[in-house]
This record gives structure tokens, C-alpha cells and sequence, in this order.
């Protein structure tokens, strides 16, 4: 691919875009899969040139398979790690509020649920 290749959100959960249009829209691409799969899984590893974007990862809430006991999606899904690391770091968007996403709440540090 011809042009400057952009890494918008890292096979572990990184937000590492820019504020520029389509790094908003790459992170809102994640928030959305993670909405739409029912907080089962999120596309990450969103990069490429410009609006040619290629080889991502699936970040799944389950690690493993519970039939076959491999892990699900490749040794690239690095799971709730991943998927939290990007709940942390992303801040909602216009694009977000477009899709009428639901904020990311921040995770309890102590085990409570108060």
C-alpha cells in the first residue's frame, strides 16, 4: 500500500490514532463492534493507509473455545486485556453519539460494585 501507513488502535486495546477524522472513526469502529457482538468481543488492531485498513485482530470477553479449548480468533486475540485497555482509553465521540453508544463505565479498582 502507497502512503503513510496509521496504527488508530493496537492489537492490545491501545488508542494510539490521532484526533483526525478518521482515527475517530476507527475508535468508534471498535466501541461499535463491541456494542453490537453484546459485549462479547471487539475488532482492534485498526491500521492502514487512509481509509484502506487491513489486517486486524478480534479481542473476545472468552479466551478459549468451550468445545475445542483453543483459543478463539488466533494467538492475536489477547482478550479482556485488550478490550479493557481500549475502555479505558477511549473517549467517546461525535461518532459515537451518532450511534447512540453507550459510555464505557470505568471498571471498580477494588472488586466492588458500589
Amino acid at each position: 500500500m502507497e502512503g503513510t501507513f496509521t496504527k488508530h488502535v493496537n492489537n492490545t486495546g491501545e488508542v494510539c490514532g490521532n484526533d483526525s477524522e478518521l482515527s475517530l472513526k476507527a475508535e468508534t469502529f471498535c466501541h461499535f463492534t463491541y456494542m453490537k457482538s453484546g459485549k462479547q468481543l471487539m475488532v482492534v488492531d485498526v491500521q492502514g493507509v487512509g481509509f484502506t485498513l487491513c489486517d486486524p485482530e478480534v479481542a473476545t470477553t472468552d479466551l478459549l473455545d468451550p468445545v475445542e479449548h483453543a483459543v478463539l480468533f488466533c494467538c492475536g486475540n489477547l482478550g479482556l486485556r485488550a478490550i479493557n485497555q481500549f475502555k479505558e482509553n477511549h473517549i467517546c465521540n461525535k461518532y459515537c453519539d451518532i450511534l447512540k453508544l453507550e459510555e464505557f463505565m470505568p471498571e471498580p479498582k477494588d472488586g466492588n460494585q458500589e
